[in-house]
C-alpha cells in the first residue's frame, strides 16, 4: 500500500467492535472497518483552535472512547484528549505530551524524556491518583523518529530509548565528516542560501516547528518565525518563502524579506495544506505541493507577480512532491509513486513534458548540483546517490546512479522536509545527522506493579 506523504500515518488502534481508528499527519482521526469499507472522519480539525493534526489514537476498554493527541499552532492547547466515536466533543486529560496508552487501570505516557504512569478511571474519564516515574532517557513521541511507549497489560511495558539529538554535519563525497554546525536548536529541512553564507532550516524540537537562519561566517543563529517549515530561498537571496499554519491550522504560503524588519506576508491561501518546494531561477514562480482528496499530492506553480493565481504543473492520480528546479530553470526533479514505489523523475519546466526516470531501485529527496551536471537523491537504505546529468541539444541524458555514502538522518524519507543540502560544487553535503541512531534500542519492563515494582526485570534489544 502506498503511503500518502501529505497524510503520513500517525498511529492506529483496533477496537473490540472490529473498527480501526487511525491518525494521519495534518489531518483528523478516521475510522475504517477492519473487514474493509469506506473511511469515515471521526475527529475533524477545529480551525478556531488552530488545530493542525490529531494523532496516536488508543481505544479505551469500552471500544467507544479513545485517547488521542492534539497538536495546535497554539502550543498551550496541545495534549492528550479523550474523544468518543459518534461525537465531536473532547476533553484534555494530559498536557506536555501527545500520546498515552491505557493498561492495568493506568495511563502510560512520555513527558520531557521520562516514562510516567498515572491511575485513570476509564468510566468517568478522569485521573485518580499520583504520577509515578518509571524510566528516564525515553524517546519523546513528538519527535520524528520516536516510538510511543506501549503497555500491554500484565505488567509488560516497552519503550524506545532516546537516541540523542541530531545535528547538522558537513561531509565530503566519501562520507568523511568535515565538521559539525553548532546551531542554537535541533534543525532539519536544510536549505543553503544562494551565496552559501547562510542556512535556512526547520526546528525539530518545537511543537510548531519554526524557521531558523544561521550565519556560517559569524556562527550565529536567529529565529525567522516560530510557526513554519519548508523554507526556500529566492534565487537572488532577497526573501524566503515557507509554509505555516499560523492562520487557521492549515499550511499556507508565507514570504519574508531578508531586508529590513518587515513581518512575513501571507501570499497564498487555499483551504488545503500546501508545502513550498522551490523557487524558479528567473523569480517568476514558486513551486509548491498541495494535497487533493482525489489526485493526492500535486505540484503547482504560484506566479510571483500579478493576480497570483496558481497554475497546475503536475496533477495525476499519484503523489508528486519533493520537487526542485534545475539551476538553468529548464527541468524539475521530483519524487512520485506512480509505479507503486517511490522513484525520482525529471520533467521539463515550466511546462511538464515527457518524464525521465532517475532512480533505479527507488529514491527520495532529489537535489541538483549548482551547475546542473549532477543530480543527487537518497536510496531506501539511506545511501546518497549521485547521477550524472548531461544536456545535449535540449535533450536530457541521464547516467547511472553511483553510491556516495550513507546518511544517518533522523527524519524519514517520505516527508516534506529535506534531510540534506548540496554545496555548489557538489563536493560537500550538509546533512541532518543522528550519530547515535545505531545505539537506539527498545527496553522492555517485565512484572511491573504499581506504585512500585515488587519484582521487576528489564531487558534491552537493539532497534537499529
Amino acid at each position: 500500500m502506498t503511503t500518502l506523504p501529505g497524510s503520513i500515518p500517525a498511529g492506529g488502534a483496533w477496537s473490540k467492535h472490529g473498527d480501526i481508528l487511525f491518525g494521519q499527519r495534518r489531518s483528523g482521526l478516521s475510522l475504517i472497518p477492519a473487514a474493509g469499507g469506506a473511511k469515515q472522519a471521526v475527529t475533524p480539525l477545529d480551525p478556531s483552535l488552530l488545530e493542525t493534526e490529531h494523532i496516536w489514537p488508543h481505544f479505551l476498554p469500552d471500544g467507544i472512547h479513545f485517547l488521542y493527541g492534539v497538536r495546535s499552532a497554539r502550543p498551550e492547547l496541545n495534549g492528550v484528549y479523550v474523544g468518543a466515536i459518534g461525537s465531536n466533543a473532547k476533553t484534555r486529560i494530559l498536557s506536555g505530551t501527545l500520546a498515552a496508552t491505557f493498561a492495568d487501570g493506568r495511563l502510560f505516557f512520555v513527558r520531557d524524556g521520562t516514562l510516567l504512569s498515572e491511575p485513570f478511571d476509564p468510566v468517568h474519564l478522569q485521573m485518580t491518583g499520583t504520577t509515578e516515574p518509571l524510566a528516564g532517557g525515553v524517546a519523546d513521541e513528538g519527535s520524528p523518529s520516536a516510538v510511543t511507549a506501549a503497555a500491554t497489560g500484565g505488567g509488560v511495558i516497552a519503550y524506545v530509548n532516546d537516541g540523542g539529538p541530531s545535528h547538522l554535519t558537513w561531509f565530503d563525497r566519501t562520507g568523511r565528516p568535515l565538521g559539525v554546525v553548532d546551531t542554537p536548536a535541533e534543525l532539519s529541512d536544510v536549505n543553503l542560501s544562494p551565496d552559501e553564507r547562510q542556512l535556512a532550516a526547520t526546528e525539530l524540537s518545537s511543537p510548531t516547528a519554526g524557521v531558523w537562519l544561521f550565519d556560517f561566517r559569524r556562527q550565529v543563529g536567529s529565529r525567522l518565525t516560530t510557526i513554519g517549515s519548508n523554507p526556500v530561498w529566492s534565487r537572488d537571496g532577497g526573501h524566503i518563502t515557507f509554509s505555516s499554519s499560523q492562520d487557521s491550522g492549515v499550511l499556507n504560503l508565507y514570504q519574508r524579506s531578508m531586508v529590513g524588519n518587515e513581518r512575513e506576508q501571507l501570499i497564498f491561501k487555499s483551504g488545503r495544506s500546501t508545502w513550498v518546494n522551490d523557487a524558479s531561477t528567473d523569480g517568476r514562480y514558486i513551486l509548491f505541493a498541495a494535497l487533493d482528496t482525489t489526485t493526492k499530492l500535486d505540484l503547482w506553480l504560484l506566479p510571483t507577480a500579478g493576480a497570483r493565481q496558481p497554475i497546475p504543473f503536475l496533477s495525476t492520480p499519484f503523489n508528486e512532491f519533493q520537487a526542485q528546479i534545475s539551476p538553468n530553470g529548464r527541468w524539475v526533479a521530483y519524487t512520485a509513486d506512480e509505479t507503486g514505489m517511490w522513484e525520482v523523475y525529471v520533467r521539463a519546466f515550466p511546462t511538464a513534458g515527457a518524464k525521465h526516470t532517475i532512480s533505479t531501485h527507488r529514491g527520495f529527496q532529489p537535489r541538483w548540483r549548482t551547475d546542473g551536471r549532477e543530480l543527487f537523491y537518497v536510496a531506501p537504505d539511506r545511501m546518497l546517490m549521485a547521477v550524472p546529468i548531461h544536456e545535449n541539444a535540449g535533450a536530457l541524458e541521464v547516467g547511472i546512479p553511483q553510491p556516495l555514502f550513507r546518511v544517518q538522518t533522523r527524519t524519514g524519507l517520505v516527508t516534506h522536509r529535506r534531510s540534506y543540502a548540496v554545496a555548489a560544487n557538489g563536493q560537500r553535503f550538509l546533512v541532518e545527522t543522528e550519530n547515535e541512531r545505531a545505539n537506539q534500542s527498545v527496553t522492555v519492563i517485565l512484572n511491573w506493579r504499581p506504585p512500585a515494582s515488587l519484582s521487576r526485570s528489564m531487558w534491552t534489544a537493539s532497534l537499529f
